[in-house]
């Protein structure tokens, strides 16, 4: 968090860098990317868009609320497991998994 936002407060300083939309990994740098926008006298979602890959407990507890794809992390989890021990014992054949994900929206971006 703590370096994306510096990163992202020296970003906003270039007027041409004051309007955008960014897809962030996590939960957390979208948060900093929002709040550097928002130190930085922009308006999230009017000026900045700021979407999360992977939505946690925290996309429902920053301000404004963010927009994020909601995928089952335990299925995650569990299907990582799965294809490690298959690895480990030398099994492993599929070497792909498909999770369903569906977006939720915030309040971080337009919706249009």
């Amino acid at each position: 968090y703590t370096l994306t936002y510096h990163q992202f407060m020296d970003y906003f300083k270039e007027e041409d860098n004051r309007r955008g939309f960014y897809i962030c990994y996590r939960d957390s740098i979208a948060a900093a990317v929002m709040n550097a926008a928002t130190d930085s006298g922009l308006k999230v979602p009017e000026q900045i868009e700021v979407l999360s890959l992977v939505g946690t407990k925290y996309a429902y507890i920053v301000r404004p609320r963010l927009t994020a794809m909601s995928i089952n992390m335990q299925e995650v989890g569990k299907r990582s497991m799965y294809m490690l021990t298959d690895l480990l014992n030398d099994e492993l054949v599929d070497k792909t998994a498909r999770f369903e994900a569906r977006l939720v929206l915030g309040d971080s971006t337009k919706h249009n």
